[in-house]
C-alpha cells in the first residue's frame, strides 16, 4: 500500500473512508505486531506523508475539474438509469392503453440495463486512466519528499517480512507480490507487465547474500497472494432477540469491486448492538474455506451513504491457520438494496 500511494496516489483520491479503513484494518494490526515498526512509522511521520501525498493529488485533480472518485460517478449514473427504467415500467403498469407496446419497450430497456453498467465502467475507467497518465508528470515533482518517505518505510517492511519468514523457516520463493517500483532492495524481479500504461513488477523476496534458499513447501504460490475473504451472513429468522435461522456464504471474488465500493460509501460506528452481534455469531461455529472455525474479534455498525436508511454489521475475523482473514457482512435480506445483492448473498 505504501508503494502504491507513493507511485500512484490517484488510487485513493477522494476516498477518505477507504483510506481510514486501510489504516484501521491493515496498518494498525501490522504496527501492533512490531514495536520497532511502530516507532519508525511515528519517527518518519508516515501518516502525515500519506495525507500530504493524497492532498496534493486531490488538488491537482480539482484543478482539472475532477471532484470525486470515478466509481461514485458511475454508481450515480447507474442509479439514475435504474430509476428511469423502473419509472417506465411503472408507467406502463398503470396506463392500460400502453400495455400493447409494453413488451417492445420494457424488454429492450432491461436488456440495456444489463449491458450499460459494464460498458459505462469500461468507458469511464479508460478516461480515468488517460487522465492519470496525463497529470502524473505534473504530480510527481510535487510529492518527491513524502513519496520517498513512504518508499523508505516500504523498504523497512520488506526487510522485516523477510527476516520473520526466514526465522520461521519459510521458503521466500513461495511468496510473490506486485509493486509499482523496482527500486527496492532485498527483492528479485520475477516478471514485469504493463497496467494502465504503467509498469508493474512481480517480485520474490531475496535471501541475504551467502544464505542458501530453503526447500520450497507444498503450499501453492497463488494461495499466498490471497489474504482477505469477504462473506455474507443474512438473518432469515429471529427467535425473540436471538438469531434462529441464517445463511452464510462467501462473496465471489468477481464482486470484490462492489465490496470496495460499499465500504468506501459507508460510515462506520461502534455500537452495543455490533458487540452483541459478534458475540452471538461466534457461537454459530462458522467455518473458514479451509474448514477451520472462524472467530470474529470486532464488529462495527455501518450505514450505506447513498441517501438510504440501509444499515449492516461489518465484522473482522481473526487470521486463520491458512493465513486468510474473513470479513463478514450481515444484514436482514429484506432490507438489502438491489444494487448490493451481489455482496449480501
Amino acid at each position: 500500500m505504501m508503494d502504491l500511494i507513493a507511485k500512484n496516489p490517484f488510487t485513493l483520491v477522494f476516498q477518505d473512508k477507504a483510506l481510514a479503513w486501510y489504516r484501521t484494518k491493515v496498518f494498525e494490526p501490522v504496527l501492533q505486531a512490531s514495536q520497532n515498526l511502530r516507532q519508525e512509522f511515528e519517527d518518519k511521520h508516515i501518516g502525515e506523508s500519506i495525507t500530504e501525498v493524497k492532498s496534493i493529488a486531490e488538488d491537482i485533480a480539482r484543478k482539472h475539474n475532477v471532484k470525486g472518485p470515478v466509481r461514485k460517478k458511475i454508481n450515480m449514473i447507474l442509479l439514475i438509469l435504474l430509476g428511469v427504467v423502473f419509472g417506465v415500467i411503472i408507467t406502463f403498469s398503470f396506463i392500460p392503453e400502453l400495455a400493447v407496446i409494453a413488451d417492445y419497450i420494457t424488454y429492450p430497456a432491461l436488456f440495456m440495463m444489463c449491458i450499460i453498467p459494464q460498458t459505462l465502467q469500461q468507458v469511464y475507467m479508460k478516461k480515468w486512466n488517460k487522465f492519470v497518465n496525463i497529470v502524473m508528470p505534473e504530480l510527481e515533482p510535487l510529492i518527491t519528499g513524502p513519496a520517498a518517505n513512504l518508499q523508505s518505510f516500504a523498504q523497512t517492511l520488506i526487510y522485516d517480512i523477510r527476516d520473520k519468514l526466514i526465522a520461521n523457516n519459510f521458503p521466500l520463493q513461495a511468496i510473490q507480490f506486485d509493486l509499482q517500483s523496482n527500486q527496492y532492495q532485498g527483492l528479485k524481479i520475477v516478471n514485469q507487465s504493463m497496467a494502465e500504461n504503467r509498469p508493474v513488477y512481480k517480485f520474490q523476496l531475496a535471501y541475504p547474500p551467502g544464505m542458501e534458499p530453503l526447500a520450497p513447501t507444498a503450499v501453492p504460490v497463488e494461495d499466498t497472494n490471497t489474504k482477505d475473504e469477504f462473506a455474507s451472513f443474512l438473518i432469515k429468522e429471529f427467535e425473540g432477540e436471538h438469531i434462529k435461522d441464517y445463511t452464510f456464504n462467501y462473496v465471489p471474488k468477481e464482486n470484490y469491486d462492489k465490496v470496495n465500493g460499499l465500504l468506501d460509501a459507508s460510515d462506520f460506528t461502534d455500537s452495543k448492538q455490533a458487540v452483541e452481534f459478534v458475540e452471538e455469531v461466534n457461537g454459530f461455529n462458522l467455518k473458514c474455506k479451509c474448514g477451520e472455525p472462524l472467530v470474529f474479534k470486532d464488529c462495527q455498525l455501518c450505514n450505506w451513504g447513498k441517501g438510504t436508511d440501509f444499515h449492516f454489521f461489518f465484522a473482522t475475523g481473526q487470521k486463520c491457520k491458512c493465513n486468510e482473514v474473513t470479513y463478514l457482512f450481515c444484514a436482514d435480506p429484506k432490507d438489502v438494496p438491489n444494487e448490493l445483492k451481489d455482496v449480501f448473498i
